[in-house]
């Protein structure tokens, strides 16, 4: 190695200086950083020391800066100080001349010297430096204490050669030192018989280095060879130590007993190259970062931590093991063949600075480089209420999501409407959050509290905003389903009042739940409800109606079908077709009944005034041609734009002259048509100008901006059959395959629903609507695993976002949507959920029948309290007393429920401000319970916190005016705690 570099352990933020020895030029400098630009640095010259002799070992003094400890040729070990301009020298004598290999410093101004090997001499020789600096001043230049001989402190090792001393700094007395070729050994200075307090067999004896953040581990190289670097627990017990030796000999084991051991650390190496690692550092910043330097100037970083497995490897006894987590290069080889550069611009020497995680790298031709190493990205957790959780290196923090006050829609409107679209566009993502965008300082460890009231602290502004942005878009699924989102179709639709697809959606459903309301799409055995346009214009009357038959049995034939089609069309009031010939025309009229375009003329009125009302004038328009009514059509355009009454005027000569030109104009007016649509913006415009031009529906089909509802009437009215079954063929392809959610006006709530909504999933990541979508056909028409899968996942979320309530109002709802025609639940009530149980003995307080199997649920048991206390009929085991069978006490261990902490009555018996004249508990005078009283009141209600109960009639009375609980002396804030999960 041809120069060193320290970095002062004494430094400061404010003051940061650093060693550098040049043994080419027999230089030593002391240097002060300054500023930073890029990579390099500016430093001051504080001392510089020239001439020096040939030096072979340093170290820099922990404990005074000005003192500097050289290794010497000749095998003296000698103080040289920084703060004058005298090169003199505090020689530590040996009794024969040999190499010095290496030098240390403790804390406590201890010196120590590592030899070469001389038969029966010590080779590791500890002096006090204190003794020979006694009278020493720094006010004088070079040394003038006492030059005579003095007598090592300690001489160890003997007829060993040592490579490497390093002191520990937590622990002043303990030296660890190299064996060359043997072991790593630590020597605690205390003890009197001189063995080593630890020593592990290794090859790996050169280069050690000491993790000053946790001094328990320390490092070694080899040599020559093969680059390997092991790291040491000095931790490890003597015996399992000595358990990890080879029983071969040190020859062929590298790594006996090391924590980790990273072999071949310098990346793969050639017989022609065959580095040697030249130094080994730990970082000062980052705990477990290990640096490699060889001697090819591949500069290497590793980064480590505990490895975390169950069972540690055989022969270490209960020591950790370390892994490796990254592996950095800083810089590559000279001669790499893809990152080759100048032998001269190869690093030569290095070190970790303090206070930042960076390297000093000095090169050949004498420039220091500072090495920015970037932080390992912080990790992330994103909670089920849509919170960011970033823990950095000495940070956490929470970003919250940006909650609009329409449910989240506004910020998630842009993302929704591209996704329907089929592409999906969100803000942009920071491209990195490192932990210095987290921390304002290192020692700052901002809790999880403050950063969610402030986390503008924490992240930049600009990149916050567009982070809460996105977590919005997490929390739209939660607070539909808290606002009700459920299965009242209007209700649904109020709140995706910005997605006009999903509104569709659910305004479908609402006419499709209405039409089969008291079996209204049901003739003799076959049921058409929720079927789509495609089910009923094209059947498959083998899938679509197998399970839509009274008997399960056969499959409906082609007369039966038809015949229930004109049927239900005379019930429905809409029997008179009128449109385009067809063979057709009972399955045109209810698939035009399905899609919501039979209207009487008072309700097609009613919607183009309510369009012109809101300013729709274009789309009032296109509504009144599709029906027909061209007059109306005209209408509607006047008193808009010049734009609308150029399209009036064009709507209003077509439909004047027949809708065809039959003289040499007709090229020009198509032309004419078609570049006023090319300019137009709006999609009824076009739509419009489509018909206008060519005089043919399939133009007015074919304008995909249109949505499918007005593409589907406008087919089933004006396309021949053949182009009609094409166009629905192709039609349902294209939104099955795009998960286009519109397409249910095709499909239906049926089987091929399920890979509409399939696809729809997979592109929006909502299952929210889909599951509630399919709920009203499975499993009373529809028995399929995809459904059952989606359930229990929305189910799941749900309860992951404490929203229990709302799991059981579907449930109750969805089972009350699974009867089939004679009234029979196909799907059966969940188990109970939720009971009292008895404080002593943990034995339910539901009464039990004679073979102990639980005979009703909790709510059952509520709602039918009156009848037992009335009856005084003893339900259960006749041994035990009445108030078991009333629920007053346990019916096991017969102790009483606690008392109400308000009226102060046993909990199980009724209020009595709810009893009524002539009547005994609950009852009224007719025997029945009365309606008008609260349900809740006859619940009870426990604390989970400090356990104390009360009628949760009279606890909702309390917690009205008051937080804390009403039992005396008891200062639990119960009412004010966040509900448990």
């Amino acid at each position: 190695m041809d120069a060193a570099i320290r970095w002062s352990s004494q430094n400061t933020p404010d003051r940061q200086r650093l060693l550098i020895l040049n043994l080419q030029e027999h230089t030593l400098k002391l240097l002060e950083a300054g500023a930073k630009e890029g990579s390099k640095l500016d430093f001051t010259t504080i001392s510089a020391k020239s001439k020096l002799p040939n030096i072979r070992a340093l170290d820099w003094s922990p404990a005074d800066e000005e003192l500097v400890a050289i290794g010497l040729p000749s095998g003296e070990a000698a103080l040289l100080r920084l703060d004058d301009n005298s090169n003199d020298l505090l020689s530590f004598t040996v009794k024969h001349q040999r190499l010095c290999n290496a030098v240390a410093l403790s804390t406590k101004n201890v010196l120590a010297a590592g030899l070469d090997k001389v038969r029966n001499d010590f080779c590791l020789n500890i002096w006090d430096v204190n003794q020979r600096l006694g009278s020493w001043t720094k006010e004088k230049s070079g040394w003038t204490s006492a030059r005579s001989q003095l007598e090592p402190l300690r001489k160890l090792a003997t007829s060993e050669s040592i490579t490497s001393i390093k002191f520990f700094s937590d622990q002043p007395d303990i030296v660890a030192a190299g064996v060359k070729g043997q072991f790593v050994r630590t020597y605690d200075l205390r003890e009197s018989h001189g063995n080593p307090v630890l020593q592990f067999a290794t090859r790996c004896v050169h280069n050690l280095a000491i993790d000053p953040l946790n001094e328990n581990y320390l490092a070694s190289a080899s040599n020559r060879g093969e680059p390997v670097v092991c790291v040491w627990d000095r931790r490890a017990s003597g015996r399992s130590a000595a358990a990890a030796q080879s029983p071969g000999g040190v020859s062929n084991a590298y790594q006996a007993g090391a924590v980790l051991e990273l072999r071949d650390c310098l990346g793969p190496t050639t017989a022609s190259s065959n580095p040697s690692i030249w130094s080994v550092r730990f970082s000062r910043f980052e705990k477990g970062a290990l640096g490699i330097l060889g001697s090819n100037g591949r500069l290497k970083v590793y980064e480590t931590t505990k490895d975390r497995a169950e069972h540690p490897r055989e022969g270490h006894g209960d020591v950790q093991l370390l892994r490796t987590t990254r592996c950095r290069d800083v810089q590559y080889a000279c001669d790499d063949p893809y990152y080759s550069h100048d032998i001269d611009k190869r690093v030569i020497t290095f070190d970790f600075m303090k206070f930042d995680y960076q390297i000093l790298g000095y090169r050949a031709h004498g420039d220091l480089e500072a090495f920015d190493l970037q932080f390992t990205p912080p990790v992330f957790a994103l909670s089920t209420r849509g919170e960011l959780a970033v823990a950095g290196r000495r940070t956490v923090g929470v970003v919250l999501p940006s909650e609009s006050d329409e449910l989240g829609l506004a910020t998630a409107q842009h993302a929704t409407e591209g996704a329907v679209n089929g592409a999906l566009e969100v803000p942009q993502l920071p491209q990195s959050l490192h932990s210095r965008d987290l921390a304002s300082s290192e020692n700052e460890l901002l809790s999880v509290k403050k950063l969610s009231t402030d986390a503008s602290t924490v992240v930049p502004q600009s990149t916050l905003t567009k982070v809460r942005d996105l977590l919005g878009l997490t929390t739209v699924e939660r607070r539909l389903a808290q606002a009700g989102y459920l299965f009242d179709c209007k209700r649904n639709a109020s709140f995706l009042s910005r997605f006009p697809d999903q509104i569709d959606v659910w305004s479908w459903i609402e006419g499709a739940e209405e039409a089969a309301k008291d079996n209204g799409m049901v003739h003799e055995r076959l049921d058409f409800s929720y079927l789509g346009v495609q089910a009923i214009w094209k059947p498959d009357l083998d899938q679509d109606f197998r399970s839509r038959t009274a008997d399960n049995g056969r499959s409906p034939t082609e007369d039966e079908f038809i015949t229930a089609a004109a049927a239900i069309n005379r019930r429905q009031s809409r029997s008179t077709y009128a449109g385009i010939a067809t063979k057709f025309p009972d399955q045109r009229q209810l698939s035009i009944l399905i899609c919501g375009w039979a209207v009487s003329s008072a309700e097609l009125d009613a919607d183009l005034g309510r369009l012109k009302q809101q300013g729709c004038r274009t789309e009032a328009a296109a509504l009144a041609m599709l029906h027909g009514q061209s007059k109306k059509s005209v209408e509607q355009l006047f008193g808009g734009t010049d734009a609308d009454r150029t399209v009036a005027m064009a709507l209003a000569g077509y439909h004047g002259f027949a809708g065809l030109s039959k003289d040499g104009n007709e090229e020009a007016w198509i032309e004419l048509c078609n570049e006023i649509a090319k300019n137009a913006e709006d999609r009824w415009t076009r739509a419009i100008l489509a018909l206008v031009s060519t005089g043919s529906w399939a133009a007015v089909v074919a304008e995909q901006a249109l949505p499918l509802r007005y593409r589907l009437g406008a087919a089933l009215k004006y396309l021949p059959d053949r182009q009609l079954t094409e166009f629905l063929d192709e039609v349902t392809h294209d939104c099955v395959g795009r998960g286009d959610i519109t397409g249910i006006y095709l499909t239906g709530i049926t089987d091929r629903a399920m890979d509409l909504l399939e696809a729809y999933i997979v592109k929006t990541c909502d299952i929210q609507t889909p599951v509630l979508v399919m709920s009203y056909a499975c499993p009373r028409y529809i028995d399929g695993m995809r459904f059952d899968r989606w359930r229990e996942e929305y189910l799941l979320r749900l309860h992951s976002y404490r929203l229990h309530m709302e799991v059981a109002q579907y449930r109750t709802q969805h089972t009350k949507k699974s009867r089939d025609r004679m009234g029979t639940l196909l799907l059966k009530p969940g188990p109970r959920q939720i009971s009292v149980r008895c404080n002593y003995c943990d034995h339910s307080l539901a009464p039990d029948d004679v073979d102990g199997e639980t005979i009703t649920s909790i709510s059952s048991a509520a709602a039918t309290a009156g009848e037992s206390f009335s009856s005084g009929v003893h339900v259960g085991n006749p041994l035990r007393g009445p108030g078991s069978s009333q629920g007053v006490s346990c019916p096991k261990c017969d102790r009483r429920l606690p008392r109400c902490s308000v009226c102060l009555m046993w909990l199980g018996v009724p209020d009595p401000r709810h009893q009524k004249r002539g009547s005994v508990g609950t009852l009224s005078g007719s025997g029945r319970l009365d309606e008008s009283e609260d349900a809740m009141s006859r619940f009870l209600m426990f604390c989970n916190l400090c356990h104390h109960g009360s009628h949760a009639g009279h606890a909702r009375s309390w917690f009205a005016k008051h937080t804390m609980c009403p039992v005396p002396e008891c200062t639990c804030l119960c009412f004010a705690q966040e509900p448990c999960g």
